[in-house]
């Protein structure tokens, strides 16, 4: 059975209680620790409602996202849900695993938000009725719940609770925060016209786009295809796992062959998502043979491309590009979502289609121990004075090395 660890607070002022129940005018608030994956699988209906009762469903928050990329990724972790309940409402669930790590070399335990590269954005699920201050609460509640020497708030929204709350100074003035932002994400709002949307992008990148689908309608024997996942055993999984293969990521092993966990992940999307006509998967073939494909989840009427990959052999007809296109296209033309969520990680290319773009930051919040403290300090004094000295000495050498070589230029002139 999972372990289960309760801790109370009044959501009027929080404070702590070694006694199994604390109550204050008959407003209970505790918390609960799960650390079994089966008691995981158990929250699926609370975890879900709570979800809901937001103004949208965000899909890298669903229990059956969190529950594949646990099933997948979780070597050398161990799961760590907290779930806040007021009397017997669920409030809050803050989805994280503990592992051992290292923080600039030095060994640390740290408590992480469940996510990693294959997470568009990760953060904690509240309820919607919650206040600010009563969020802070909740945050303070988890926090006074760690043991370890880190938290790891890892992908949060600037547009969450979250952030808004961690960087607080009722908050930052109680805990040793360092504050890194690491994902731009463009998205693109499906309304309106598909030519007049067209339009607004740059001259520069529709005269390249025009001449990629001009060279591409040269050749008669490309298909593309939309086609409906519901189960892993459609054939069009086969087609991706083969392009994959043969794209550039296969000399860095992170292809869906070398990638078991990563292929193994998109296979439990499709089990838990597909049955609901939720997944789809654009395919680009050539004499049928598939050449690229885009793998989308589709969810609260947001598209998730949640991967894409394209044979290198077939790299001169620009297949990735075509691809995206026309999957744009598609979504413009039937009008049938509202986002595109590029899901991207800083993809420069991806701008030229948006300006709307999404930011994303990782906290760190450092334990009161003497390791977490130090590692504070030199993170956020030495680090940052390290780095101005490595500036200043490269800008010194460049400087001192420009006169010497037109010296020596004008010597050989001469």
């Amino acid at each position: 059975m999972a372990m289960m660890i309760y801790r109370h607070l009044s959501l009027s002022k929080w404070s702590l209680s070694l006694c199994p129940l604390y109550e204050v005018r008959g407003k209970s608030v505790h918390i609960k620790k799960t650390t079994d994956s089966n008691q995981l699988y158990e929250l699926s209906n609370q975890w879900d409602e709570l979800l809901s009762l937001g103004d949208s469903s965000s899909l890298p928050l669903t229990h059956g996202w969190i529950s594949a990329w646990w099933k997948e990724f979780n070597t050398h972790k161990s799961l760590c849900i907290f779930s806040v309940y007021k009397e017997q409402k669920l409030i809050a669930i803050a989805p994280f695993y503990e592992e051992n790590s290292t923080y600039r070399g030095i060994p640390v335990k740290q408590l992480h938000l469940l996510s990693d590269g294959h997470s568009p954005y990760c953060d904690i699920i509240y309820d919607d009725s919650l206040s600010d201050k009563q969020i802070t609460q909740v945050l303070t509640l988890i926090v006074k719940e760690n043991k370890n020497d880190l938290i790891i708030f890892s992908k949060i929204p600037k547009t969450s609770p979250t952030y808004s709350c961690l960087l607080n100074p009722v908050f930052s003035k109680q805990f040793n925060t360092i504050i890194n932002k690491n994902l731009i994400t463009p998205t693109i709002k499906i309304s309106g016209n598909w030519d007049e949307f067209f339009k607004k992008r740059s001259r520069k990148f529709i005269k390249n786009i025009n001449n990629k689908l001009n060279r591409f309608k040269k050749e008669t024997d490309f298909t593309i295809d939309c086609e409906n996942v519901s189960t892993i055993d459609h054939p069009v999984l086969s087609d991706i796992l083969e392009v994959s293969k043969k794209s550039w990521k296969a000399s860095i092993k992170a292809d869906l062959g070398s990638d078991i966990a990563g292929k193994n992940f998109l296979l439990d999307l499709v089990d838990t998502f597909g049955s609901n006509n939720h997944i789809q998967v654009w395919i680009l073939r050539k004499n049928s043979i598939p050449v690229a494909y885009e793998f989308h989840v589709i969810y609260d009427n947001i598209v998730y491309p949640i991967r894409a990959d394209y044979d290198e052999n077939y790299k001169k007809y620009s297949p990735g590009s075509i691809l995206e296109y026309t999957a744009l296209k598609y979504l413009f033309d039937e009008q049938r979502v509202t986002e595109y969520y590029t899901c991207a990680d800083n993809y420069w290319y991806l701008n030229n289609w948006s300006n709307d773009l999404r930011e994303h930051f990782t906290i760190e919040l450092f334990s009161s121990n003497f390791k977490a403290h130090s590692l504070h300090f030199i993170e956020k004094h030495m680090i940052p004075i390290a780095r101005y000295i490595k500036a200043k000495l490269q800008t010194k050498h460049k400087n001192n090395s420009g006169p010497k070589e037109t010296k020596i230029q004008t010597i050989n002139q001469v």
